[in-house]
């Protein structure tokens, strides 16, 4: 241990920032900032003198900067894992234990099929379509897109998607923050029941998942 660590420990009333208990220290490893507790604020905006012990103590402690992934994740066609709602294939591309940031999914939209208007108080999507055409809602517009249509919908934007056409239409979705695929994984078990959906029901479980809904669920 170097002497600023042995200084550290015959000072009880001195402290050491920003760094993990039991840490080892080596002389010149860490910007580590050794401060009297009453003078906390001040050493992290600045360095100072400490007067009791004779040296100089840093103001700051820069934490390493956290490791990516080396590995990432790469999936060819058919490789993911999902769910089907009735004749609608959703796809798990990205997830919550891929990414801090957003999940990805790809959804096959089958004829007949509209998830009904709803918002999100925190969550934001985007819809863009791959193939075919689907009817795409956000705020007070609809359109029926095709390939390349984009949708960005923001917290608090009713929205809805479906497919009142006669063939399939593949789109991709993103959600942000990530885990909305908790929410697919439960809805699948709600919809196998068969039928249409309760609505107080589909009403209750979508509430958990950040989800207020306006009309309910049509399966096709």
């Amino acid at each position: 241990m170097s002497a600023l660590g042995q200084k550290q420990t015959s000072e009880q009333d001195w402290i050491m920032s920003a760094l993990p208990p039991k840490a080892d220290i080596a002389e010149g490893s860490y910007d580590v900032c050794y401060v009297p507790k009453a003078d906390m604020t001040t050493a992290l905006h600045g360095t100072a003198d400490c007067p009791r012990n004779g040296f100089r103590i840093s103001s700051r402690f820069e934490p390493p900067e956290p490791k990516m992934s080396v590995e990432g994740l790469i999936l060819h066609h058919g490789e993911a894992h999902g769910v089907t709602l009735h004749q609608t294939r959703i796809d798990y591309l990205v997830t919550a234990e891929n990414s801090k940031q957003c999940s990805l999914f790809e959804l096959t939209v089958a004829p007949g099929f509209n998830t009904g208007a709803h918002y999100h108080t925190k969550i934001e999507e985007i819809f863009y379509v791959l193939e075919g055409e689907l009817d795409l809602r956000c705020g007070e517009r609809t359109v029926r897109g095709g390939p390349g249509t984009c949708v960005f919908v923001p917290p608090g934007a009713a929205h809805a998607f479906g497919n009142s056409g006669s063939s399939p239409g593949r789109m991709l979705l993103i959600t942000a923050p990530p885990g909305h695929e908790k929410y697919f994984d439960e809805l699948r078990d709600l919809i196998a029941k068969g039928g249409k959906p309760d609505p107080d029901a589909l009403a209750k479980l979508r509430a958990k998942y950040d989800t207020v809904q306006l009309a309910t669920l049509t399966p096709g």
